[in-house]
């Protein structure tokens, strides 16, 4: 049991990060760059993880040794605001199904930094559950239904560039956590990115555009929902369990995004999709199950 509550956190993590479209779709309308929008989510995340652990008080800023810092900004800048700002780009070149279903390309990612950071073995399970994987996102995205023509080079390569940060963010806050808390690994995820990219955006010009248009409460929940929550709950969870198992697990994210746009936007649901759920269902099942060898 005690192995199922972490894969359940990542699975409410991936549930919140799936909503992220429909937040987009109400904040974007009013100017906001993909660069604003991670400056937005990074303050409101990091004021809400202070928040959350304020009785922890100097604890939460405290890392192991300093060596730690060059892998903490490692996993802020090329994990969380390298990939998101390469999805973002995917998003815009081949629109947000293909663009998740390029993210997912994480979970061969993983397992390739897996073996080469930690010597972990690519075992045949693991390849077989990564393939699954990735065909049940490739599904989902509707590649199997004639979307190909959506398809760009540039779209290629920028959602590949998403993977491979999205990977970084998951096996280097899996290298940290061994001698720092999760808490303060996501504390400074936060903090190092909203101060590198608060010299690249405006910050006073987007807080102008949320007070003319009283946006504060949909931007909080934006930060909160999208952001805060889910890096808190899903860092945590790395530090129960293999990177790999959790990359797999995280795709419920295109679950919630799939029933978002039943519910909200009216999207049919065809049988591919169902069978593309039912594979990644199927990959989560296969990572998390240990088979014995049958003794005759």
């Amino acid at each position: 049991m005690g192995k199922w509550i972490p894969i359940f956190m990542v699975m409410l993590a991936a549930f919140c990060w799936g909503t992220g479209g429909v937040f987009t779709k109400m904040i974007v309308p009013f100017g906001f760059s993909s660069t604003d929008m991670v400056f937005i989510k990074s303050v409101v995340a990091l004021f809400f993880l202070v928040l959350v652990n304020i009785r922890k008080g100097t604890k939460l800023f405290r890392i192991n040794k300093f060596a730690d810092l060059k892998y903490l900004t490692i996993v802020s800048l090329l994990g969380y605001f390298f990939y998101g700002a390469m999805f973002v780009l995917t998003v815009n070149e081949m629109g947000v199904g293909i663009g998740g279903a390029m993210l997912y390309t994480k979970c061969a990612f993983v397992i390739i930094l897996e073996r080469w950071i930690f010597q972990k073995k690519i075992t045949s399970k693991k390849f077989f559950t990564v393939l699954l994987t990735i065909t049940g996102c490739m599904g989902i995205a509707g590649l199997f239904s004639g979307a190909f023509e959506q398809i760009t080079a540039k779209g290629l390569l920028f959602g590949f560039l998403s993977g491979v940060g999205f990977a970084i963010y998951d096996v280097m806050s899996k290298k940290v956590l061994d001698k720092n808390t999760s808490e303060t690994v996501t504390f400074y995820t936060f903090f190092i990115a909203s101060i590198v990219v608060g010299f690249i955006v405006h910050p006073l010009e987007i807080l102008q555009v949320i007070m003319q248009n009283d946006l504060f409460l949909i931007v909080i929940l934006y930060g909160i929902v999208v952001s805060g929550l889910p890096y808190i709950l899903y860092v945590w969870a790395l530090s129960k369990i293999d990177a790999g198992i959790a990359a797999i697990v995280s795709t419920f994210e295109l679950f919630t995004a799939v029933f978002a746009g039943i519910i909200l936007y009216h999207e049919p649901l065809n049988m591919i999709t169902i069978c593309s759920m039912i594979a990644i269902l199927l990959a989560v099942f296969i990572s998390n199950y240990t088979f014995q060898k049958r003794r005759w």
